[in-house]
């Protein structure tokens, strides 16, 4: 009887450790110290849901409710995982209120949500780091999109890093292609969706040059005075 308790006792603690360890975690991202940052530059991109290999991001009949992303985004702000904000100028410090995601996204009687979701809009960070002679690619904003009279409107906008653990514990469904199998953080890290630029911020290079320049201007000028 007692061995058949602490076969009972040490399978339930195995259980619970196993469930930890295979809790699915986003993939880990390098720390770049802002000193090795030589070169930055940040980046605007629309994806465009009609093309072959944003299919697994579109509303396709084809896709079980289940695995629709605009879906799974709703489906985080309404729980509390993730928070929405109106634009990506405020810094991502003003969420929008549940009851303003309602009124956004109409999901009553004759819901079209997310149907009328076309298109995405990314904002990335390409970083230039000098320690290990790298560029690196970061995403730092998602949202929603929308055709109004040919102008491609964001819903809302979603602070990326906080949506990495939900992206994580969630699989992306593709149906052109049900053999291989990721979650939704290493479809975005891995970039596997297509894309075009829409805008871009002028580099950071130029005023670190600058930057360097005064300084050797400087160390010129005292030498001299030496």
């Amino acid at each position: 009887m007692k061995y058949i308790m602490y076969l009972i006792f040490f399978s339930c603690v195995w259980s619970c450790s196993h469930a930890q360890t295979n809790t699915p975690t986003p993939i880990p991202w390098e720390y770049i110290a802002p000193q090795d940052i030589l070169w930055k530059k940040r980046v605007w991109r629309q994806i465009d849901l009609r093309e072959k290999n944003n299919a697994p991001m579109s509303n396709d009949s084809l896709i079980p409710k289940e695995y629709v992303f605009a879906n799974l985004l709703l489906f985080g702000l309404k729980n509390g995982t993730i928070k929405a904000y109106a634009d990506e100028d405020t810094g991502f410090k003003n969420p929008i209120s549940v009851q303003k995601i309602d009124s956004i996204i109409p999901c009553g009687e004759g819901c079209v949500y997310p149907k009328q979701v076309g298109y995405y809009k990314i904002i990335e960070d390409w970083i230039f780091d000098k320690e290990k002679g790298v560029m690196v690619v970061r995403i730092l904003a998602i949202a929603p999109a929308v055709n109004v009279n040919g102008n491609i409107k964001p819903l809302f906008w979603l602070y990326y890093p906080d949506c990495r653990n939900l992206f994580a514990q969630y699989e992306v469904f593709n149906p052109r292609d049900d053999i291989a199998r990721y979650t939704w953080d290493e479809y975005f890290e891995s970039r596997q969706f297509s894309s075009k630029i829409i805008k871009v911020e002028p580099s950071q290079v130029q005023e670190i040059q600058e930057n360097g320049s005064n300084k050797k201007h400087k160390k010129k000028k005292r030498k001299e005075k030496n």
